[in-house]
């Protein structure tokens, strides 16, 4: 199943954190669960990167 998930996750150029770190995520619904993945990925693109069309974007100081 973990190779399923890597392979949508290129598919969708998601990166490999998110199959890094799903199964770390604790929720009691599916919803809840959803969320914290997608919140886990936001931060990760705010962290200095951002993905535009597929391209990886480095945010300079300027």
């Amino acid at each position: 199943m973990k190779e399923l998930i890597k392979d949508y996750c290129q598919k969708l150029r998601w990166g490999n954190g998110l199959v890094k770190n799903y199964a770390n995520i604790e929720a009691l619904t599916h919803e809840e669960f959803l969320a914290k993945l997608l919140e886990m990925e936001l931060r990760t693109r705010e962290g200095g990167h951002l993905v535009f069309y597929g391209m990886n974007i480095v945010r300079s100081a300027v």
